[in-house]
């Protein structure tokens, strides 16, 4: 069996700025969960029946924002709201952004990684839900790929409700640290795919420390594909000091 060459690499781009938020809620419920093929051909792309996470939504009034953004510590304090929360009101928000993907990114894995959201957060692309994420102290990653406009523009919406609480602090509401679009050759490492254990050397019976590196490793494709993984460790001072190598298919 033939084995894919893969000549693609990692590309990572931060999705800090020109995103429009609004505050509260809004009427979701003309979102369509399709699957990719479908959504290439949904009549509804080619009218005018635009939802919130649609390019051409009517986001004209929404307010400009870039990351990381708070919109609970813009509110007035009041009585009425909780003092674990400093006495600041929470509730719902609405994120939108559109992401232009060219016709090269087609056959390529994309994927969306938030690395903090406040709290509940749930995720649609072009009128698809994606995924949701319940916990505002963990990141997470969804993957696009099938859902995507190749040659054109991406809506995406993200709507975070902050209503629940999780320490007796100040938390905040809304997406409060970075978001990046990843693409990726069809062999890749996943989200969080490396762990790496530690052990001093008074843990390993006087030898020198130990360090051991799990990889995890992706075939999206139907053909083998043949991989060489490269981990390097550097010291303190950002001398090399190990190199592992695996190679396979």
């Amino acid at each position: 069996m033939p084995q894919t060459q893969l000549t693609q690499t990692r590309q990572i781009t931060h999705l800090t700025t020109g995103w429009r938020f609004h505050r509260g809620e809004i009427d979701i419920r003309n979102f369509e969960s399709v699957s990719g093929d479908e959504l290439v051909a949904a009549e509804w792309l080619k009218t005018g029946n635009q939802g919130v996470a649609r390019a051409g939504y009517p986001d004209a009034d929404w307010r400009n924002v870039n990351l990381p953004h708070d919109f609970v510590i813009e509110e007035e304090f009041s009585p009425d709201a909780r003092s674990t929360h400093g006495y600041l009101p929470v509730g719902v928000g609405w994120y939108r952004k559109t992401l232009s993907l060219p016709t090269e990114d087609e056959g390529r894995r994309i994927f969306l990684e938030f690395d903090g959201v406040y709290r509940d957060c749930s995720v649609w692309l072009n009128g698809h839900f994606v995924g949701r994420h319940l916990s505002g102290y963990t990141s997470f990653s969804f993957e696009i790929s099938d859902i995507c406009q190749y040659g054109g523009e991406n809506a995406l919406a993200v709507q975070v409700d902050a209503h629940e609480q999780e320490l007796w602090s100040y938390e905040g509401g809304g997406i409060y640290r970075d978001v990046r679009l990843v693409k990726t050759a069809p062999v890749y490492i996943p989200y969080c795919g490396t762990f790496i254990t530690a052990m001093p050397k008074e843990e390993t019976g006087g030898d020198p420390a130990s360090l051991a590196v799990q990889t995890d490793l992706v075939n999206s494709g139907s053909d083998p594909a043949a991989c060489e993984i490269l981990c390097e460790a550097f010291s303190p001072g950002g001398e090399l000091a190990a190199v592992v190598r695996w190679s396979g298919s």
